[in-house]
């Protein structure tokens, strides 16, 4: 993906927030450990040093299927979240996992 700034950038000395919301269904793949289970597999990008002094601050939030909300069904691989959360919108729950 590539985000386009046009217009809005961030002067050496200065800083700013990006927030982006994705949604891609086609990544979710069948777990290589537990056929009956499905895998997602996310990881940030690194920016280079031409595009990008400083790394302060990255946060993750993952949220699953409306009304799943049992986080005990949950598996991870490689990193715990940090982190959980509910949320209600339009009547609709929401779990979210969050990495920072």
């Amino acid at each position: 993906m590539i985000i386009w700034l046009t217009g809005h950038y961030i002067d050496p000395g200065e800083s700013g927030q990006l927030y982006v919301i994705g949604n891609n269904p086609n990544m979710i793949f069948g777990d290589y450990e537990n056929e009956s289970l499905v895998s997602v597999e996310f990881s940030p990008t690194w920016f280079g040093s031409s595009f990008c002094s400083t790394y302060e601050y990255l946060e993750v939030n993952f949220y699953f299927p409306p009304n799943f909300t049992n986080g005990n069904e949950v598996k991870w691989h490689y990193r715990e979240y940090d982190s959980y959360s509910f949320m209600e919108l339009d009547g609709t729950d929401y779990l979210i996992y969050t990495w920072t």
